[in-house]
């Protein structure tokens, strides 16, 4: 088995995606071959960095809620004597809901917006980050013939795309973190 095709088969090896003959034939090459165990372990490596980054991400996400869930509370405290003044000329309660909510909206939105374009500005600048990355010779893709230290050395450059199901699944969370508050608000709408 050559070393140059085993890098592919290595990621689908280590994900579960292949056949049981396919992935007996790997499993015995990765004995045999120190290179490819080598950048077995790496991939590994790079799977607990990802889940590692997400489990931060997670914790970020929930600390996000519930700073916006305390920002519309403190922000209702405070505007409770404006709220009452709205009551006393003649707003309903779901008229000052319907205002609440309607700034809840337009604060979601221009935070979303403002959120992926500064999530996507950094992520391309990452993206075109320049990272050299030494590869052992038996799994480099170069060529026999350019075999030195600056072709081994080949730059990584991640694309960025933008997913639309997560840029409404952070809009509706951003809605219902800010909404809720206004909804079930624990000090009663004034009188």
């Amino acid at each position: 088995m050559k070393c140059h095709h085993i890098p592919k088969g290595l990621a689908a090896y280590q994900d579960g995606e292949v056949s049981g003959k396919e992935q007996a034939r790997i499993a015995a090459h990765l004995e045999r071959c120190p290179a490819c165990r080598s950048h077995q372990r790496m991939l590994v490596n790079c799977l607990g960095i990802a889940v590692g980054i997400a489990l931060v991400s997670l914790v970020a996400l929930v600390g996000a809620v519930f700073l916006i869930i305390k920002t519309m509370l403190a922000n209702l405290v405070e505007r409770s004597r404006e709220i009452g003044i709205l009551k006393a000329v003649g707003w309903t309660g779901t008229d000052v809901r319907k205002q609440i909510m309607g700034e809840v909206f337009v604060q979601a939105v221009l935070g979303g917006v403002a959120g992926i374009v500064a999530g996507y500005l950094i992520s391309y600048l990452l993206g075109h980050f320049s990272i050299p990355v030494s590869t052992p010779w038996e799994l480099n893709q170069t060529p026999s013939f350019a075999r030195d230290a600056a072709a081994a050395a080949q730059t990584i450059r991640r694309p960025v795309h933008l997913s639309a199901p997560l840029i409404a699944a952070s809009m509706a969370l951003s809605l219902v973190a800010g909404g809720c508050p206004v909804l079930s608000w624990p000090g009663g709408w004034p009188r």
